[in-house]
């Protein structure tokens, strides 16, 4: 369960590594390459919900063996490629097939092991998709370097193919027994308004135009319909959303909390990969290895998450938690150019480690709150609003950063050099481009803007981040007066 799960969270991140690649093969447009990487995203966060609702209603165990041969599909025909168009094609297949595994796997685990053993098991479960942040970009860079670019999905086969033999053979078919009809309205208004939030908070986030239809439209279509999803679910009699879960208590803060350190974890990740590489100039093997703190301090806070929820509780678990991984972040709010490298490495491990023990705590938490025969559905949601909150998270930390960097960058390219382009002031990235380009520029006035660009950058990052840092205060919030105590025993 916990492999399946690594692959297909693995795949947020490891196409990365190979968009130059793929850019100079195919001559792709950037707005192909966005497409490589969204078409994954939106189709996975829109089928989330849906997916473990199916799951419940015709079987966890034949629901999560078809989207793995699914995605296993996907991964196998990248090797086929000949366009462009057909690379986003299989990644959009490839994030149908993978949309079903993280709610399957979670209902299935509820299903199959004993409540004693559940928050070990859940723990192990959220240890290894904590990892896939690290793992992605270092297993990416290694095959890139050694192989074609679709060796990053080719990859996938034969771990996928294991999984499937594994799950066939050893996990038992569980589902939720029922005569009702099959909610098809909670279906399409679960998918397509998910789909529009999620399309337009990517496109926002690619273009800076948030006042745009495509857009704002967008992301206020996708609203509307899944209000109209809440109010249309709450008169059903077997709805695929079960409402209530969200006006519990431990289930609602216990979803929050992850969520908001998510929101912080995945926008502070976003900014940091252009900090590390552009900033710092280490190529994405070296970013990889920089982030492998994130994995293995993620995997030991999601190892221990359980027996720290029995000796402390859930509340001090968890607020705790979060205080590690506003350290860790913080650490990264203070860091210039030339910090030493083992202060990036603390900072890493300790958000993995706080990152590791919210996503454990909670995850089990949560999921102790789900009756087995809904473990599906909830799953679905709980993830809905994580894959979410992650995807607002890079939409407003990138704006933060864009509107900063603009706002210090701009002044000081006009003075030094006015005949750059336009969007020379719009990312670092964009004013290397043009000074790179710039023929007719000198090398003093090629070092000044650099130099203006850096200490630019540096600003908005830091910024970025501690608008991270704030979410996480309210995160903290969250922990310390709505999640549960420790229990304490009776006299």
């Amino acid at each position: 369960m916990a492999t399946a799960y690594l692959v297909v969270m693995m795949d947020y991140s490891i196409i990365n590594v190979a968009l130059q690649t793929i850019q100079e093969d195919f001559d792709a447009s950037n707005a192909q390459l966005q497409w490589m990487v969204s078409g994954y995203e939106i189709f996975y966060a829109a089928l989330l919900l849906p997916a473990g609702f199916l799951a419940d209603r015709y079987g966890r165990n034949r629901v999560l063996i078809l989207g793995l041969v699914v995605f296993l599909l996907g991964s196998a025909l990248m090797a086929t490629s000949a366009t462009a168009g057909q690379i986003v094609t299989w990644r959009v297949v490839m994030g149908i097939g993978g949309s079903v595994v993280p709610a399957t796997t979670l209902a299935i685990i509820k299903h199959v092991f004993p409540e004693g053993r559940q928050a070990r098991a859940m723990g192990v479960w959220s240890a290894v998709g904590g990892a896939s942040v690290a793992v992605g970009p270092v297993l990416g860079g290694v095959l890139v370097q050694g192989f074609p670019w679709w060796s990053v999905f080719l990859i996938n086969v034969p771990i996928v193919a294991a999984c499937l033999a594994v799950i066939a053979k050893a996990t038992p078919e569980s589902k939720r027994p029922t005569g009702a009809r099959l909610d098809v309205a909670g279906i399409l208004l679960s998918t397509a308004g998910v789909g529009a939030l999620v399309f337009g908070l990517i496109r926002g986030g690619e273009t800076g135009r948030w006042a745009a239809w495509e857009t704002a439209g967008t992301v206020a279509l996708g609203l509307v319909l899944l209000i109209l999803l809440v109010v249309v679910e709450r008169r059903r009699l077997a709805p695929m959303l079960d409402v209530g879960l969200l006006c519990h208590r431990s289930f609602a803060a216990g979803t929050l909390s992850v969520s908001l350190a998510y929101f912080a974890l995945t926008g502070g990740t976003f900014l940091l990969v252009f900090y590390i590489q552009l900033v710092r100039g280490q190529s994405p093997g070296e970013l990889g290895l920089s982030m492998l703190p994130v994995a293995v301090g993620a995997i030991l806070g999601a190892l221990v998450a359980g027996w720290l929820m029995q000796a402390l509780g859930a509340q001090a678990t968890v607020s705790g938690a979060t205080l590690l991984l506003a350290f860790g972040l913080g650490l990264f709010g203070v860091a210039e150019a030339g910090t030493h490298q083992a202060w990036i490495e603390i900072a890493f491990g300790a958000a993995g480690l706080g990152m590791g023990i919210t996503m454990g705590a909670t995850t089990t938490l949560t999921m102790g709150e789900i009756d087995d025969a809904r473990a599906g559905s909830g799953a679905g949601l709980i993830n809905t609003i994580r894959g979410v909150m992650s995807i607002v998270g890079i939409a407003v930390l990138g704006a933060v950063y864009s509107l900063e960097y603009r706002a210090r960058i701009g002044p000081s390219l006009g003075n030094l050099h006015a005949d750059l382009p336009a969007s020379a002031d719009q990312s670092l990235s964009q004013t290397l481009t043009a000074v790179r380009d710039a023929a007719e520029m000198d090398a003093d006035t090629a070092a000044a803007v650099l130099g203006e660009a850096e200490t630019a950058f540096l600003d908005a990052f830091h910024l970025g981040i501690w608008v991270a840092c704030g979410v996480l205060a309210l995160s903290l919030l969250v922990g310390m007066f709505l999640l549960p105590g420790k229990e304490r025993p009776e006299r």
